[in-house]
């Protein structure tokens, strides 16, 4: 099986606002799990877009922060499920079912690196979920030498290796199909 993110691109005034139908998509994504929770992961509705705080590398080496999403847009990223699939096929027909009544949705295959998969692992009480979405020039992803491919993979392996604890759950993304 196959891993792919169903990131769920909405208008988020409309959550905001409870605009018509926002109830029903919230019993809807509930049933969705139920239907579906062979297929599910993970999954999770995202806080507000002006809690988002961003991280740009800079010319020092380190990182620039900001207030706000990476992209503004009117709309932006509100929720995401992991799922597995057998193909591209049987992910676009689980992903039909997922509720997105103000937006729409962008179905990514998760990158194998043929290591291990890790489930992921429960929520420790009394701590809040974030999501910690890594943008990429893909044009430069692209052109990356096999070596330097490998250090990248090595450092994410560091990382989740250092904050296991934290991390509940990390995967790359292919990059997008034209």
């Amino acid at each position: 099986m196959s891993r792919y993110l169903v990131a769920i691109q909405e208008d988020e005034q409309k959550w905001i606002d409870m605009a018509e139908g926002a109830n029903e998509a919230l019993e809807n994504h509930y049933r969705f799990n139920i239907a579906r929770a062979d297929a599910v992961i993970a999954g999770r509705a995202l806080q507000p877009s002006s809690t988002a705080t961003s991280l740009r590398a800079d010319d020092t080496g380190g990182a620039a922060v900001t207030d706000g999403p990476f992209v503004e847009t009117k709309e932006v990223l509100g929720g995401f499920y992991l799922i597995e699939a057998a193909d591209d096929a049987e992910a676009l027909e689980i992903a039909r079912e997922v509720p997105a009544p103000f937006g729409g949705l962008e179905i990514r295959p998760v990158q194998d690196f043929g290591g291990p998969t890790r489930p992921p692992k429960e929520q420790a009480d009394g701590l809040s979920s974030y999501v910690v979405l890594l943008y990429v020039d893909e044009a430069r992803s692209a052109t990356m030498t096999p070596e330097e491919r490998q250090d990248l993979l090595a450092r994410h392996g560091a990382f989740q290796a250092g904050h296991d604890a934290s991390v509940l759950i990390g995967d790359a993304l292919q990059q997008r199909r034209t």
